[in-house]
């Protein structure tokens, strides 16, 4: 037997609209942080790595 759902009404479809708009910044926002993290993270890394290994190769 199919389900009546009641019709959704002008302040429900705003809310839902305003939901997605706010989750599309949210992860854009998100990805925008989180690749400017990455790549300083990346980049004191390999200072760090290339740093430990000029030490070694000198002591040994």
């Amino acid at each position: 037997m199919p389900r009546h759902y009641p019709p959704i009404s002008g302040r429900q479809s705003i809310n839902t609209a305003l939901g997605i708009t706010a989750r599309c910044i949210a992860i854009i926002f998100f990805n925008y942080f989180s690749n400017r993290i990455d790549a300083i993270t990346q980049c004191g890394i390999d200072e760090a790595g290339f740093s430990i290994s000029k030490t070694l190769a000198l002591t040994t």
